[in-house]
């Protein structure tokens, strides 16, 4: 028998993670295999879980697999004391790490921050079976932490959506393309390489160019200090934002606009292509895969004339060709991102 644990993130942002494992794995039909949530939050919690999973480490003639999605300090003694008595009793475990940022420049965070996230992904790199890394460029900023051949890219997964619903929101978009374009960022600015500046230059050019034609949502926070919005231009939807709140706005959307500078991987950009959306991005190393494909419009964000050459070929694009492209994105997601391409992952790599 073989035992799936997957560690639920305190981070809510996260839940994406263990969810498309989940839908992954039980993509294989076989009743080898059993696939559980697990959840830290509480110490009685945290205790009665490395009960359980010491007790499965023990039972002969069994695997267990245990896949963590997050920095969590709690961890470390979880895996040690699992790794511990693996060895000691001959034990069958297997522990894989989703590593979505191998360390932080120091300019990017506070001191002990950048050490704690560095040490901590050396030792989970140490411990663990595999290493996820969510795209090249994490695989490159890696190379120090994680030993090559237990590097292991996988890019980053959510659950597909229904696609009578991808439908449905293609009709609610088409009834407002000829009078008013959508455009939206949904997520959090946690610093300046997330450029939120950009987004306001985008948005202020835009507006005043096509006025009454064109809305702005600002759903998340700004961790990066106090952004400047035209509340008279702009809705804001400030602070956490929930899964049901974020498929509401997604819905809405015509364009997701994305002016990172650097970034190792989006999670705002991976789930925008679950829902068809075009992606206005700027020309980056973490986007290269993208940046030329049909459903993306690059823009330099500190230039107004490419700001502009941008919108002009928005508003002189067909909703025919809207729509080509809509259903480009969701296709380029179903093949790179959800859980049938994640589960062919783990397959070839014998993970499942």
């Amino acid at each position: 028998m073989k035992n799936y644990w997957l560690v639920i993130p305190k981070n809510k942002n996260l839940f994406h993670c263990p969810e498309s494992f989940y839908l992954a794995i039980n993509l294989t039909n076989t009743q080898e295999f059993q696939v559980n949530y697990l959840a830290l939050r509480s110490f009685i919690e945290y205790f009665k879980n490395l009960i359980t999973l010491t007790k499965s480490v023990l039972v002969a003639n069994a695997s267990t697999s245990i896949f963590l999605f997050a920095i969590n300090l709690r961890y470390v003694p979880l895996v040690l004391v699992l790794r511990t008595i693996a060895y000691l009793k001959n034990g069958n475990l297997k522990i894989y790490y989703l590593m979505h940022e191998p360390f932080i420049e120091f300019r990017r965070g506070k001191y002990s921050k950048v050490i704690m996230i560095f040490l901590f992904n050396k030792l989970l790199g140490m411990v663990s079976n595999q290493v996820f890394l969510p795209s090249d460029n994490a695989v490159k900023r890696a190379l120090h932490i994680v030993p090559s051949e237990k590097s292991f890219k996988v890019n980053l997964t959510f659950p597909s959506q229904r696609k009578q619903n991808l439908i449905k929101n293609l009709a609610q978009l088409e009834s407002a393309w000829k009078f008013n374009k959508k455009f939206s960022f949904l997520g959090t600015f946690y610093n300046q390489e997330n450029n939120p500046d950009g987004f306001v230059s985008f948005m202020n050019i835009a507006c005043s160019i096509y006025g009454d034609q064109v809305d702005f949502v600002r759903a998340g926070r700004d961790l990066v200090g106090k952004v400047s919005y035209d509340t008279k231009r702009i809705i804001e939807f400030p602070g956490y934002l929930s899964q049901n709140g974020k498929s509401f706005l997604m819905g809405l959307s015509h364009f997701l606009v994305i002016p990172y500078l650097n970034n190792t991987q989006s999670g705002t950009v991976t789930e925008a292509l679950a829902y068809g959306k075009l992606l206005i991005i700027n020309d980056i190393e973490s986007f290269k895969d993208i940046k030329d494909l049909d459903f993306t419009l690059v823009v330099d964000f500190s230039s107004p004339d490419s700001i502009l050459n941008c919108l002009d070929k928005i508003f002189s694009m067909s909703f025919q060709e809207y729509e080509q492209r809509y259903w480009s994105a969701i296709e380029f997601f179903e093949k790179n991102h959800s859980e049938s391409y994640l589960n062919q992952k783990l397959k070839n790599a014998q993970i499942i």
